[in-house]
């Protein structure tokens, strides 16, 4: 694995867990506002870091690429990355949110009746 690999690599991993981190930090009292606006704010920051990752990823190619002339044609592209970005980037925090709310939820209390 090269060094921009595993640095992509961990950025789309920090982007998953920084989510989860998120909600479970925030999300300390059990009545339903709570749990929703602790949502809410881990869904807005892994949006944030998935924007974020999106351009790092980018620069990241940019610096790797070996003549001028491929990074002009880095900096040519339509920009489709950092759009579906900002356009679906939501989408896997959101999956990360739902997965630790059911664990928590429904899991875990079952697993402490045991």
């Amino acid at each position: 694995m090269t060094a921009s690999q595993f640095a992509t690599t961990t950025l789309w991993l920090a982007s998953l867990a920084i989510p989860a981190l998120v909600f479970l930090l925030a999300n300390a009292r059990s009545s339903r506002t709570a749990q929703f606006s602790a949502a809410i704010i881990a869904i807005a920051t892994g949006w944030c870091y998935t924007i974020a990752y999106a351009i790092a990823a980018q620069a990241i190619a940019r610096a790797q690429a070996p003549t001028q002339e491929a990074q002009l044609a880095l900096l040519n592209s339509d920009g489709a990355p950092l759009a579906f970005a900002a356009t679906f980037g939501w989408v896997p925090a959101a999956v990360v949110v739902t997965v630790v709310w059911f664990v928590r939820r429904t899991l875990i209390p079952r697993i402490k009746g045991l």
